[in-house]
């Protein structure tokens, strides 16, 4: 193993801006299985999916999937490349037809199974088709295609140019802004028209934490304007932060639905112990931490701190005892389970149950 690597024993089958004149939203108004059941149906819930599927030629991309999604809240769906995120997205966007289940959204005190352009917006996490167009037009002409009036439109432009801090930009090409004034740009083109529903499909990807901080700011901003956001991306302690609700797919297939605390809850992914040592750079015998029945992953740190994830039944003060006897220790803690350790943890159990069938 590196200095930095983490060990884990592999798991076993049998452990199993609101613009003048354009309504606002609300205006428009476990086990490798963990959390999947029936969903209770959210108080307020914009969004109602039931026993989804969906499939291309000989590949199941979405399997049964059922969730609710709360007016107003963010809801994160995660998975690998290929889990089946994108069909979701397009499946609720009306791009595909499911091949059966049903998807209700619920605005206006009306139910649809598909929503008109001007109450939806979709980032979609690549680059724009409109890359030589220069960024003001861009806008403009997303905002008339949603359905706004010109004098509206401009005034919607001019407010997000100004709020991205790109006013003196306008005439710039999408092409050539740096990769975060680009998202920022296709994220404007998603919500200039304040849609009540909008998708994020990987908007950090590839931001700094500066631009990263940015878009924590605009999505929790989005929020309390009433806009339901649902966001797909891979940055796990971003998500954890800024999501009410997650899914986890594997294979077009529902493993865990919940808050972030239910999922970790019925995951029983243990805890976190962090271990300072009081000499960063000593050599470490990791062996009897590896081999110990209530420590299920190892990692060691580039700068020399020891990190333990117990066991679902573990008692962690017998874990951190352990360690005293065997280690110097200046610090020592113990936490829950971060939504990053959850998902290596659910999705590693669902590979291994896929390879035992």
């Amino acid at each position: 193993m590196s200095a930095t690597g983490v060990i884990e024993r592999p798991p076993t089958t049998g452990a199993v801006p609101t613009v003048t004149n354009v309504p606002t939203p609300s205006q428009q108004s476990t086990t490798a299985n963990a959390g999947t059941a029936n969903p209770v149906a959210a108080p307020d819930p914009v969004l109602q999916v039931r026993g989804l599927y969906k499939k291309f030629e000989l590949t199941r991309a979405v399997s049964g999937v059922s969730f609710d999604v709360e007016r107003g809240s963010v809801f994160g769906l995660l998975g690998p490349n290929g889990a089946g995120k994108t069909t979701i997205a397009n499946l609720l966007l009306g791009n595909h037809d499911p091949d059966s289940g049903t998807v209700h959204f619920r605005l206006n005190g009306q139910v649809t199974s598909r929503l008109p352009d001007r109450a939806i917006g979709y980032f979609p996490g690549d680059s724009s088709v409109y890359m030589s167009l220069p960024i003001g037009r861009m806008l403009q002409y997303a905002a008339m295609k949603r359905g706004l009036a010109q004098e509206v439109a401009d005034q919607a432009v001019a407010l997000w140019l100004e709020r991205l801090g790109l006013r003196h930009r306008a005439n710039t090409s999408l092409s050539n802004l740096s990769k975060g004034n680009q998202q920022k740009v296709q994220l404007a083109e998603a919500v200039l028209h304040n849609p009540a529903i909008v998708f994020l499909d990987e908007p950090f990807a590839g931001l700094d934490p500066v631009n990263q901080e940015f878009f924590i700011g605009m999505i929790r901003q989005l929020q309390e304007d009433g806009t339901t956001i649902l966001l797909s991306d891979h940055q796990m302690s971003i998500m954890e932060r800024i999501v009410d609700q997650v899914l986890i797919l594997k294979g077009g297939v529902q493993i865990a639905y919940g808050t972030v605390e239910e999922v970790r809850e019925r995951a029983q992914a243990g805890l976190k112990i962090r271990i300072r040592l009081a000499d960063s750079r000593a050599p470490l015998d990791l062996a009897p931490f590896v081999t110990h029945p209530a420590i299920r992953a190892v990692e060691r740190t580039a700068g020399g701190e020891l990190r333990l994830l117990t066991t679902a039944n573990a008692h962690p003060v017998e874990v951190m005892n352990f360690a005293k006897t065997r280690l110097r220790i200046s610090e020592i803690l113990s936490e829950p389970a971060s939504l990053h350790d959850v998902y290596i943890h659910l999705v590693g159990m669902a590979s291994a149950l896929a390879n035992a069938e």
